[in-house]
C-alpha cells in the first residue's frame, strides 16, 4: 500500500544531548501537569470520588485529570483502580477518543495490559503485546519532537497506566504522526503504535498513529467491538474518515458500508486476504481530484459465519445445506452499527446518501439489504454478485428472482451499481447447470443488468468513463471487464468506478 501524503517514512530515532535536556524538560512539565493540574484535579475531588467520575464526566480532559488522580491514590484497592481505568478508556473512546486534544494540549495514554495493548498491524511483532517488550521508559516520538525516543517520556502513575502531557496542539494544517517508544530485552527502543489511537494507518513501517486527521489524505479509524444483537456476535469496525473530515466541522458526510471489511485497506489487517481492496488509497485519490465528494467507509470484517451471514436464503453446496441469516446480518448493520455510527460521527444518514457495497456474497447480500431496508440504503452495489446463490441446489429463491418479483423499482428513488469480470462459455452461452458461473459471475451479473431495467432502472451513465457521471438522475452503471478474475486485486482496479457513480461531487 502507498504512503498517503504526511504519512512519510520516520526519521531514524535519536538520542542526544539536546534530546536529553529536552527529555528532561518534558518530564518535569509532565510531571507538573499531573501534579499540580490544580484546577482540574481538585474540581474533580470536590465534586466527588475521582475513581467514579473518570468514566462519568463528559469532558474527556477533566476525566483524564480524574484517572490519573484514581490511580495514583495509594489507599485505592488494584481492583478499584482497574474497573476505574477501563470506565474511563471506554468512556473517551465513545467521544473524542484518543490522544485527548484540548485546551492548547495533547494528552497521551498507554494502559500495559494485553487487554488495553490489541494488536492491529499483523506484519509487526512490534504491536505484539508482551511485557518484555513494553519496559520503562515508555516515551512518545512523533512529527512534534522529530522522533526522537527521548523528548517526551511518559509517567507512571500505577496500576500500568501512563500519561505524557504535550503542550501544544497540531496546526490545522498537520496531523501529527506519532509512536510509542518502550524498552525491550537489552534496552533497545521498541516501538508500537499507540494501541488506544483512534486515527491511525498503514504505511511502509506498519501502523502509524496520528494525533488528528489532516486535510490533504484521509487516514483510519476503529471501533474495537459492535455487538450484533441477533446473531449473537461480535466484530472490530474500521472506518475511513476523508481528508479535511476534522477541519470542516461543520459538514455531514455520505456513508459507505462495505462487507469484507478485513480486506478493504491494507494487508496488515488482521486476518487479511494476501490482497487488499486499498480503498482509502482509491477514496482519497478521487476525492482530492475532485471526482467525488468528501465520504465515510464502514469497513465491517467477516468471520466464520460468513457464508450464512451474506446469504438470504439457505442452499445446498457440495451436498451440504448452509447460509440463510442475512436478514439477521442486515440487521446488524441498521440497528446496530448504523446508529452507533451515525451518533459518534459526522455524518448524514439519510438514504439518499447511505450506500452499502460488496464483491461475490457481498455483492449479494448489498443487493439483499438494499431489498429489505430500502429507507436505509439508498445507493447499492455488488461487484461479481453471487445473484444466482439460492438456485445451487435446485432451488429457485435467487436474488435475481426477488428483484424480478418487483414492478417498478423506480419509486424507491434507489441507484444501483453492479459489475463482473469473467465472459461467457466458449460458444457464448450463459448458463449456469446448478453451479457457480466460474468466470466472475458474468452471466448472473447480466442478467440482474436486465432485471433491473425491466423494473424501471433504466437510466445508465452518457460516458462510465468520464470523470463526473452524467447525468445526474443515472440510476444504474454497469461495467464488464473482460477476463478480469475474482479477486480482491479486481475489485480494487474497480472500485474508483464505485466511487464516481455513488458520490458524485
Amino acid at each position: 500500500m502507498m504512503v498517503a501524503a504526511g504519512c512519510a517514512p520516520r526519521p531514524t530515532l535519536t538520542q542526544d544531548a539536546s534530546a536529553d535536556a529536552a527529555s528532561a524538560d518534558a518530564a518535569s512539565a509532565d510531571a507538573a501537569t499531573i501534579d499540580s493540574a490544580p484546577d482540574a484535579a481538585s474540581e474533580t475531588d470536590a465534586a466527588g470520588d475521582p475513581c467514579e467520575r473518570a468514566g462519568a464526566v463528559t469532558d474527556d480532559a477533566v476525566a483524564f485529570e480524574a484517572i490519573v488522580a484514581c490511580a495514583r491514590d495509594p489507599m485505592r484497592e488494584s481492583a478499584v483502580v482497574s474497573a476505574a481505568i477501563d470506565r474511563f478508556v471506554r468512556a473517551v473512546e465513545g467521544r473524542g477518543g484518543f490522544p485527548i486534544v484540548a485546551g492548547g494540549a495533547t494528552r497521551f495514554v498507554y494502559v500495559r495490559s494485553a487487554q488495553w495493548d490489541q494488536e492491529d498491524d499483523a506484519r509487526s511483532t512490534a504491536e505484539d503485546f508482551a511485557p518484555e517488550r513494553r519496559a520503562e521508559p515508555i516515551t512518545v516520538a512523533g512529527d512534534f519532537n522529530a522522533w526522537s525516543d527521548s523528548a517526551l517520556v511518559m509517567t507512571s502513575v500505577g496500576h500500568g497506566l501512563f500519561v505524557a502531557t504535550l503542550a501544544m496542539t497540531p496546526p490545522a494544517s498537520e496531523r501529527w504522526g506519532y509512536k510509542f517508544v518502550a524498552r525491550a530485552q537489552g534496552g533497545a527502543p521498541a516501538l508500537f503504535s499507540d494501541p488506544l489511537s483512534r486515527r491511525f494507518q498503514y504505511d511502509d513501517n506498519g501502523r502509524i498513529s496520528f494525533v488528528r486527521g489532516g486535510p490533504m489524505a484521509g487516514h483510519l479509524e476503529r471501533i474495537r467491538a459492535v455487538r450484533a444483537t441477533r446473531l449473537g456476535n461480535e466484530r472490530p469496525v474500521y472506518l475511513y474518515v476523508p481528508p479535511g473530515y476534522d477541519q470542516r466541522e461543520q459538514e455531514r458526510f455520505s456513508t459507505l458500508y462495505l462487507h469484507d471489511g478485513n480486506n478493504a485497506f491494507d494487508t496488515a489487517q488482521p486476518r487479511s486476504a494476501p490482497a487488499s481492496w486499498d480503498v482509502d488509497a482509491t477514496s482519497d485519490r478521487e476525492i482530492l481530484a475532485g471526482r467525488a465528494r468528501p465520504f465515510v467507509i464502514v469497513a465491517l470484517p467477516n468471520n466464520s459465519g460468513r457464508m450464512d451471514e451474506y446469504t438470504h436464503t439457505a442452499d445446498v453446496i457440495d451436498g451440504r445445506r448452509m447460509g440463510g441469516r442475512g436478514d439477521d446480518y442486515v440487521d446488524f448493520i441498521t440497528r446496530d452499527v448504523k446508529p452507533l455510527i451515525d451518533a459518534r460521527y459526522r455524518t448524514d444518514p439519510s438514504r439518499a446518501r447511505t450506500a452499502i457495497v460488496g464483491s461475490s456474497l457481498g455483492g449479494l447480500i448489498s443487493f439483499h439489504a438494499g431489498r429489505v431496508a430500502p429507507a436505509v440504503f439508498g445507493l447499492v452495489g455488488g461487484m461479481s454478485s453471487t445473484f444466482e446463490w439460492g438456485g445451487f441446489g435446485g432451488g429457485s429463491d435467487t436474488m435475481l428472482a426477488r428483484y424480478a418479483s418487483a414492478m417498478d423499482l423506480r419509486a424507491s428513488g434507489q441507484r444501483f451499481y453492479l459489475d463482473s469480470g469473467g465472459g461467457p462459455a466458449s460458444d457464448g452461452s450463459c448458463t449456469f447447470d446448478g453451479v457457480e458461473d466460474p468466470r466472475d459471475n458474468f452471466c448472473e451479473t447480466n442478467v440482474m443488468r436486465e432485471t433491473l431495467v425491466r423494473a424501471g432502472i433504466s437510466t445508465f451513465p452518457t460516458d462510465p468513463d468520464a470523470p463526473r457521471i452524467e447525468p445526474a438522475e443515472a440510476n444504474i452503471y454497469h461495467w464488464y471487464e473482460r477476463d478480469a478474475p475474482h479477486n480482491e486485486a479486481a475489485w480494487r482496479a474497480r472500485f474508483y468506478r464505485v466511487v464516481r457513480f455513488f458520490f458524485r461531487p
